[in-house]
Protein backbone atom coordinates (compact mmCIF):
# COMPACT_ATOMS: atom_id res chain seq x y z
CA UNK A 1 0.00 0.00 0.00
CA UNK A 2 1.52 3.31 -1.21
CA UNK A 3 1.20 6.39 1.22
CA UNK A 4 0.15 9.89 0.07
CA UNK A 5 3.40 10.79 0.10
CA UNK A 6 5.12 8.30 -2.50
CA UNK A 7 2.12 9.77 -4.72
CA UNK A 8 2.07 12.88 -4.78
CA UNK A 9 5.00 15.10 -6.41
CA UNK A 10 8.16 16.06 -5.59
CA UNK A 11 8.31 19.09 -3.72
CA UNK A 12 9.56 22.52 -5.45
CA UNK A 13 12.83 23.87 -5.22
CA UNK A 14 13.64 27.37 -5.34
CA UNK A 15 17.00 29.33 -5.35
CA UNK A 16 15.94 32.93 -4.51
CA UNK A 17 19.10 35.83 -4.47
CA UNK A 18 18.43 39.79 -3.96
CA UNK A 19 20.46 42.31 -4.40
CA UNK A 20 20.89 46.42 -4.09
CA UNK A 21 23.27 48.71 -5.42
CA UNK A 22 23.83 51.04 -3.16
CA UNK A 23 22.36 49.49 0.11
CA UNK A 24 19.35 51.51 -0.07
CA UNK A 25 19.53 52.16 -3.72
CA UNK A 26 18.21 50.52 -7.02
CA UNK A 27 17.27 46.87 -6.28
CA UNK A 28 15.97 43.41 -7.62
CA UNK A 29 15.95 39.67 -7.07
CA UNK A 30 15.97 36.42 -9.12
CA UNK A 31 13.79 33.66 -8.66
CA UNK A 32 14.99 29.78 -10.16
CA UNK A 33 11.49 27.51 -9.51
CA UNK A 34 12.67 24.03 -10.04
CA UNK A 35 9.28 21.98 -10.57
CA UNK A 36 10.32 18.48 -11.31
CA UNK A 37 10.99 16.74 -14.03
CA UNK A 38 11.96 19.12 -16.75
CA UNK A 39 9.22 21.93 -15.63
CA UNK A 40 11.58 24.96 -14.42
CA UNK A 41 10.92 28.78 -14.31
CA UNK A 42 13.09 31.73 -14.03
CA UNK A 43 11.76 34.87 -12.78
CA UNK A 44 13.33 38.31 -12.36
CA UNK A 45 12.17 41.28 -9.93
CA UNK A 46 12.42 44.86 -10.25
CA UNK A 47 12.13 46.97 -7.06
CA UNK A 48 13.21 50.10 -7.94
CA UNK A 49 14.80 51.24 -4.82
CA UNK A 50 15.20 49.08 -1.55
CA UNK A 51 17.89 47.55 0.77
CA UNK A 52 19.90 44.21 -0.41
CA UNK A 53 17.60 42.34 2.90
CA UNK A 54 14.24 44.21 1.15
CA UNK A 55 14.85 42.56 -2.55
CA UNK A 56 15.87 38.81 -0.27
CA UNK A 57 12.70 39.01 1.07
CA UNK A 58 11.34 40.23 -2.33
CA UNK A 59 12.48 37.21 -4.44
CA UNK A 60 11.06 34.78 -1.64
CA UNK A 61 7.61 36.32 -1.13
CA UNK A 62 7.37 36.31 -5.17
CA UNK A 63 8.47 33.02 -5.52
CA UNK A 64 6.17 32.07 -2.87
CA UNK A 65 3.05 33.56 -3.60
CA UNK A 66 4.29 32.27 -7.73
CA UNK A 67 4.01 28.42 -6.16
CA UNK A 68 0.87 29.19 -4.29
CA UNK A 69 -0.56 30.08 -7.59
CA UNK A 70 0.87 27.05 -9.04
CA UNK A 71 -0.96 24.82 -6.45
CA UNK A 72 2.62 23.55 -5.11
CA UNK A 73 2.41 21.83 -1.42
CA UNK A 74 5.86 20.42 -0.63
CA UNK A 75 8.51 23.38 -0.99
CA UNK A 76 12.25 23.71 -0.71
CA UNK A 77 13.83 26.95 -0.52
CA UNK A 78 17.42 27.80 -1.15
CA UNK A 79 19.73 31.17 -0.34
CA UNK A 80 22.95 32.68 0.61
CA UNK A 81 21.23 35.19 3.04
CA UNK A 82 21.97 33.58 6.19
CA UNK A 83 19.98 36.18 7.78
CA UNK A 84 17.02 35.59 5.70
CA UNK A 85 17.81 31.95 6.54
CA UNK A 86 18.01 32.24 9.68
CA UNK A 87 15.07 34.88 10.44
CA UNK A 88 12.77 32.78 8.45
CA UNK A 89 13.69 29.37 10.29
CA UNK A 90 13.11 31.19 14.36
CA UNK A 91 17.29 31.37 15.19
CA UNK A 92 17.43 34.89 14.56
CA UNK A 93 14.99 38.45 15.87
CA UNK A 94 13.55 40.58 13.08
CA UNK A 95 14.55 43.77 14.01
CA UNK A 96 14.44 45.88 11.40
CA UNK A 97 11.27 47.40 11.39
CA UNK A 98 11.27 47.60 7.07
CA UNK A 99 11.80 44.08 7.16
CA UNK A 100 9.09 43.04 10.01
CA UNK A 101 6.00 42.70 7.33
CA UNK A 102 8.29 41.09 4.55
CA UNK A 103 9.03 38.36 7.34
CA UNK A 104 5.50 38.36 8.44
CA UNK A 105 4.31 38.02 4.99
CA UNK A 106 7.09 35.08 4.11
CA UNK A 107 5.84 33.00 7.08
CA UNK A 108 2.00 33.14 6.61
CA UNK A 109 3.09 32.26 2.94
CA UNK A 110 5.48 29.07 3.71
CA UNK A 111 2.59 27.76 6.58
CA UNK A 112 0.51 27.52 3.85
CA UNK A 113 2.18 24.85 2.38
CA UNK A 114 1.71 21.19 3.59
CA UNK A 115 6.10 21.46 3.67
CA UNK A 116 8.38 24.15 3.72
CA UNK A 117 12.13 24.26 4.84
CA UNK A 118 14.42 27.01 3.69
CA UNK A 119 18.72 26.17 4.18
CA UNK A 120 21.66 28.62 3.28
CA UNK A 121 23.61 27.92 0.65
CA UNK A 122 27.12 29.44 -0.65
CA UNK A 123 26.94 32.41 -2.98
CA UNK A 124 29.05 30.25 -5.47
CA UNK A 125 26.20 27.59 -5.21
CA UNK A 126 23.34 30.35 -5.95
CA UNK A 127 25.23 31.88 -9.08
CA UNK A 128 21.70 31.56 -11.39
CA UNK A 129 19.43 33.39 -9.04
CA UNK A 130 22.25 36.13 -8.76
CA UNK A 131 22.39 36.79 -12.22
CA UNK A 132 18.66 36.90 -12.48
CA UNK A 133 18.39 39.73 -9.81
CA UNK A 134 21.21 41.57 -11.66
CA UNK A 135 19.38 41.14 -15.13
CA UNK A 136 16.41 42.87 -13.06
CA UNK A 137 18.30 45.53 -11.64
CA UNK A 138 19.88 45.90 -15.16
CA UNK A 139 17.13 45.66 -17.63
CA UNK A 140 14.89 47.09 -14.71
CA UNK A 141 12.27 44.81 -15.51
CA UNK A 142 10.23 41.60 -13.56
CA UNK A 143 8.76 38.50 -14.74
CA UNK A 144 6.88 38.30 -11.69
CA UNK A 145 4.60 40.57 -9.53
CA UNK A 146 6.20 42.81 -6.94
CA UNK A 147 4.59 41.41 -3.11
CA UNK A 148 2.04 43.79 -2.30
CA UNK A 149 3.80 44.60 0.96
CA UNK A 150 6.69 46.44 -1.18
CA UNK A 151 4.41 48.20 -2.93
CA UNK A 152 3.03 49.92 0.45
CA UNK A 153 5.14 53.10 2.26
CA UNK A 154 7.86 51.55 3.86
CA UNK A 155 11.22 52.65 5.58
CA UNK A 156 14.35 51.25 3.54
CA UNK A 157 17.18 53.57 4.75
CA UNK A 158 15.76 54.01 8.72
CA UNK A 159 15.08 58.17 8.13
CA UNK A 160 12.58 58.23 5.81
CA UNK A 161 9.21 56.94 3.94
CA UNK A 162 8.78 56.19 0.58
CA UNK A 163 6.80 54.65 -1.95
CA UNK A 164 7.65 52.48 -5.03
CA UNK A 165 6.74 53.87 -8.44
CA UNK A 166 4.69 51.16 -10.27
CA UNK A 167 3.78 50.95 -13.87
CA UNK A 168 1.79 50.57 -16.08
CA UNK A 169 1.15 46.94 -14.95
CA UNK A 170 1.24 47.61 -11.06
CA UNK A 171 4.94 46.67 -11.38
CA UNK A 172 8.06 49.15 -10.78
Amino acid sequence: MSTPLENSNPPATVWVDGGSRGNPGEAGAGIVLDLGGERQERHTLYLARGTNNEAEYAGLLAALERLVALGVDRVRVFSDSQLLVRQMNGQYRVKAENLRPLWSAARQLASSFRHFSIGHIPRTANRVADALANQAMDGRRSTLPVPRQLLAPRRSDGHHRERLPLGDKGTP
